[in-house]
């Protein structure tokens, strides 16, 4: 009986298929500084242009080093 259960749970164990994450890095220059976003991600999604677009927009309007940006002006 003791063998039985044991088995079952060796056999539980080693069915159980864990999600793999991937540690993505998006790294860049923005607002006279650099950054470094890192996000573990399950699936196969892409955020880097998303927040590449996102730094873009605070870039050009908070910056104080981009002469035609909203904080400058």
């Amino acid at each position: 009986m003791k063998n039985c259960v044991f088995a079952l749970l060796l056999l539980l164990f080693f069915s159980c298929e864990s999600a793999k994450s991937n540690l993505n890095i998006i790294e860049g220059d923005a607002i006279g500084t650099t950054f470094t976003v890192r996000y573990l991600d399950v699936g196969s999604n892409n955020y880097e242009t998303k927040i590449d677009s996102l730094i873009a927009v605070i870039n050009k309007s908070a910056s104080t080093y981009i002469p035609t940006s909203d904080l400058s002006k």
